[in-house]
């Protein structure tokens, strides 16, 4: 059993189950592949979300895995839900990256501007000694 459970670190539960609803959907998934696993998990996320596992959110799991046994499951929830699990993984990982300083801009004397100022200044000043 704790086989199970340390295989499956990969997989990303919904938040707010309860420990024993952990482990009863750990051995649910465990003979999935971790992608399977995943789709799985997620399609049963969005339906407790969305209020469709009642009366029991671990008895829509087994539904669940029944079907994907059986090749027959077709998803509906799963791509928000990990739609939403990457933006969060996302966000997570750009507020870890620490803060890095843009690089100085150019200094004035040499910088485009500059010499293309001077560039017109040039020409202006050869245009009224004429």
């Amino acid at each position: 059993m704790s086989n199970v459970n340390e295989r499956r670190t990969s997989i990303t539960f919904p938040k707010g189950i309860s420990i024993s609803e952990l482990r009863v959907a750990r051995e649910l998934v465990a003979s999935f592949a971790d992608e399977q696993a995943q789709d799985i998990v997620d399609e049963w996320h969005g339906m407790v979300r969305a209020g469709r596992a009642r009366p029991s959110p671990i008895g829509c799991l087994r539904k669940l895995v029944a079907l994907a046994q059986k090749g027959k499951l077709t998803y509906e929830f799963k791509y928000a839900i990990a739609d939403a699990r990457d933006a969060q993984q996302h966000i997570a990982a750009q507020a870890a990256r620490p803060f890095q300083m843009p690089p100085p801009p150019p200094s004035w004397e040499d910088s485009v501007l500059k010499k293309k100022l001077n560039e017109i200044m040039r020409r202006a000043k050869a245009r009224n000694a004429r």
